[in-house]
């Protein structure tokens, strides 16, 4: 884990074939993800904008999710 937050201080951050390539992660969701982690926040997407990206209005809804992985996901936002 400090690795990983290392990385995301010093703006440093890569999407690894095995976990975000061949379709498992859609482009519009690698783009939310790069704009939220933008190191300068001048640059960086606000929580408004994010409800207004293209990755949130075409899936809010429509994807069926666990309530285990939510859990996971929003820790791992945190």
């Amino acid at each position: 884990d400090k690795e990983i937050f290392d990385a995301v201080e010093g703006g440093k951050f890569e999407f690894p074939e095995e976990e975000w390539g061949n379709g498992l992660i859609s482009d519009d969701a690698m783009d939310l993800i790069k704009k939220m982690l933008n190191k300068n926040y001048k640059n960086r997407i606000s929580g408004a904008d994010c409800l207004k990206h293209p990755w949130i209005i075409n899936n809010v809804g429509r994807t069926k999710v666990s309530k285990r992985k939510a859990k996971q996901v929003l820790t791992n936002l945190k």
